[in-house]
């Protein structure tokens, strides 16, 4: 039954990711853009001390549907150490979202994000992996973009929230992370 049920989620998430890509495609409104992230767990939970902070990296595609929203398909790896010289945490992201721009008329571009996908995590000791699991998350974020040159090229700074349902025996019931990111983003023509 958890063998179904892992199926349908990676199938819905491949539909929330793609999707939009299709569906909302038109000339000149599109931009990528790749971002860094410092990534740290919080939770009232004891086995969180176990969990060190982390660093990560994401790619993102973004859809403009007007001049103040988007719909984005991202992807990434994110990386956390453990209080265990040989042990370590990964995930792979795969998640679609909604960005909303506030001011559209500045030099700078503050914005509100969410987003919802998969989370496919391994647990590594001493080299191999012990555990893996994938689970829904979701995330909701704020952030400022301020352009480099000519409107083709933003620096994006931004903060997020993010809630990741995954096997109990891990942390809890869901993990729960601060994501402190900063990267570049590039407009499509």
């Amino acid at each position: 039954m958890e063998n179904i049920k892992g199926k349908i989620v990676i199938l819905s998430v491949f539909v929330l990711l793609f999707m939009p890509l299709n569906v909302f495609a038109s000339e000149n409104s599109n931009a990528v853009s790749g971002k860094l992230g410092i990534y740290l767990p919080h939770g009232g939970e004891d086995s969180y001390n176990a969990i060190k902070s982390g660093m990560g990296f994401t790619v993102c595609f973004e859809h403009y549907m007007n001049k103040n929203t988007s719909v984005m398909a991202k992807a990434g790896y994110l990386k956390w150490g453990t209080t265990e010289e040989d042990e370590y945490m990964s995930n792979i992201p795969l998640m679609a979202g909604l960005k909303y721009y506030l001011n559209s008329g500045s030099s700078v571009y503050p914005y509100l994000a969410a987003d919802i996908g998969l989370n496919m995590w391994s647990w590594m000791e001493r080299g191999e992996q012990e555990y893996s699991h994938q689970d829904l998350g979701f995330g909701l974020g704020a952030g400022m973009e301020i352009p480099l040159s000519n409107n083709n090229m933003n620096l994006d700074l931004s903060g997020k929230y993010s809630i990741i349902s995954w096997p109990s025996e891990w942390c809890g019931e869901s993990f729960k992370n601060i994501e402190i990111g900063f990267g570049i983003k590039y407009a499509l023509k």
